[in-house]
């Protein structure tokens, strides 16, 4: 177990550096410490949290459940994490896809396959920043809970889904309880806990119909008022079939 730490701007250097040499590497590049300062610093919080730098995740659910435990232990909701140090949490989301990065980069016919570099570095920017790998699923975790989160974020750590890009990337869908859950009904088979087959393709009344559909219905609709019911009566009929 480790202390929570944020990377400093020296740090988020080196490991963006460490991140570009092991990119198409075929060897096992060592990583640097960057748990001593000055490349990271403890925080200042009223009880101290401790990460397990060992654990490894099954899914981007995962992810989300236990950061969401370890900072509720310690009375950390997401509204501080949001709205009170946004910039300093960037950086401990940084500090934690350094930890586990291990488990964010697939070796390919013995090459190590970096992805972009927007999914370790933290960022405010929110074209960026749904796509990181440790700070989306805390996030969609956090707000939506277990199962409403399960279209998003049931799926390997490494893998960005399909309903992540084209609601997560629409802020105003993804922070909408009611706009998740609709999706939820539509496109998750409970029954196999698994989403719809098809669900995320091309077809008629897809997800990414759906993100379309949310844009054009803003436009001469209040969503944000409406309930669920009320939404699923305004679909068009490409979506009737999954109802």
């Amino acid at each position: 177990m480790i202390e929570l730490r944020e990377l400093t701007e020296r740090g988020i250097q080196r490991f963006e550096s460490y991140l570009r040499d092991l990119d198409n590497s075929k060897e096992s590049i060592p990583k640097p410490d960057l748990n001593v300062e000055p490349f990271s610093n403890t925080l200042e919080l009223k009880e101290k949290i401790y990460i397990d730098e060992k654990k490894t995740f099954k899914s981007r659910l995962d992810i989300g459940n236990y950061l969401q435990q370890k900072l509720s232990l310690v009375g950390v909701g997401r509204e501080n994490v949001i709205t009170e140090k946004q910039e300093q949490w960037m950086n401990v989301w940084t500090w934690l896809a350094y930890v586990w990065v291990n488990q964010f980069v697939p070796v390919r016919n013995g090459v190590h396959v970096v992805p972009a570099i927007s999914r370790f570095i933290g960022s405010s920017d929110w074209r960026r920043f749904y796509r990181h790998f440790v700070s989306t699923p805390y996030y969609i975790f956090s707000l939506h809970k277990s199962q409403k989160s399960k279209l998003f974020l049931e799926c390997p750590p490494t893998v960005h889904n399909e309903f992540m890009e084209q609601i997560g990337s629409r802020q105003w869908i993804i922070t909408s309880t009611q706009l998740v859950e609709l999706a939820y009904t539509l496109y998750w088979n409970r029954e196999e806990n698994r989403s719809k087959r098809g669900a995320s393709g091309k077809g008629k009344g897809t997800v990414r119909r759906f993100g379309k559909v949310m844009n054009q219905f803003m436009l001469t609709y209040d969503i944000h008022q409406m309930n669920i019911e009320e939404i699923l009566d305004l679909l068009p009929s490409e979506f009737n079939e999954w109802k």
